[in-house]
């Protein structure tokens, strides 16, 4: 499939990197490559998986990045949360989750964000 990143995808990628400056001053330089591989919804959430053409600067990053805020998503009165998984130093893939188990249909187009930090 291999897309651009939508928009609100990005920004929570921003936003993630932004408040995790540890790795994510490191794991920075994919986002100008990063590519939508799939975007998997499950009905209380949705994967987005990723691919770069960048070159990976440190391979030992492995965790779960949190995002400290809130998306907020029209019909979805809870809202989701969201991390971000790093597999060998690789931005992998954006899981995004439904508090409360409310049905999603994944779509992010009319979603806001609203970072604590």
């Amino acid at each position: 499939m291999n897309q651009m990143l939508d928009k609100v995808e990005r920004e929570l990628l921003e936003q993630i990197l932004k408040q995790n400056p540890a790795c994510g001053n490191i794991l920075n330089n994919q986002l100008e490559n990063l590519l939508v591989s799939s975007r998997e919804p499950t009905g209380v959430g949705c994967y987005v998986n990723f691919s770069t053409t960048k070159d990976i600067v440190d391979k030992t990053i492995n965790t779960m990045l949190g995002f400290e805020g809130e998306v907020e998503v029209p019909g979805v009165p809870s809202g989701l949360c969201c991390v971000l998984s790093v597999t060998d130093g690789r931005l992998d893939f954006l899981e995004l989750v439904t508090y409360g188990n409310e049905l999603w249909n994944g779509q992010l187009n009319e979603a806001h964000i609203v970072p604590t930090k």
